[in-house]
């Protein structure tokens, strides 16, 4: 049988603006194979939003290792969801070095 250990690192969580879409960063995580950062993003728009996407960059102190996206459906004025942000890695090692995350909304498709 096959265990994979995750392995997670507790951060203070920061928060930044994209236009009128709060995006709050949360859990940073990884294992073997990947990054993960979870992401709380609450719509302050006053419109509903079709969708959306976030794009995180996974760095080891100044160095970026890898990118990931995530995105978030049918978000309604002043809803808050949680989305996975998730990077491939190359390696194991390459994982256990990430220690930040820099992300931002990237696209937005407005509800009609």
């Amino acid at each position: 049988m096959r265990r994979t250990l995750l392995a997670v690192i507790p951060l203070l969580t920061t928060a930044a603006n994209a236009g009128a879409i709060d995006i709050v960063l949360g859990e940073l995580a990884h294992s073997h194979t990947y990054a993960s950062q979870i992401v709380a993003a609450t719509n302050n728009t006053g419109y509903p939003i079709r969708t959306f996407k976030i794009q995180c960059a996974f760095y080891r102190n100044r160095e970026l290792l890898a990118f990931g996206r995530a995105s978030a459906d049918n978000v309604s004025d002043g809803q808050t969801v949680y989305v996975e942000v998730v990077a491939d890695l190359l390696s194991g090692e390459m994982a256990a070095v990430i220690n930040r995350t820099d992300c931002e909304v990237v696209d937005t498709i407005w509800q009609e």
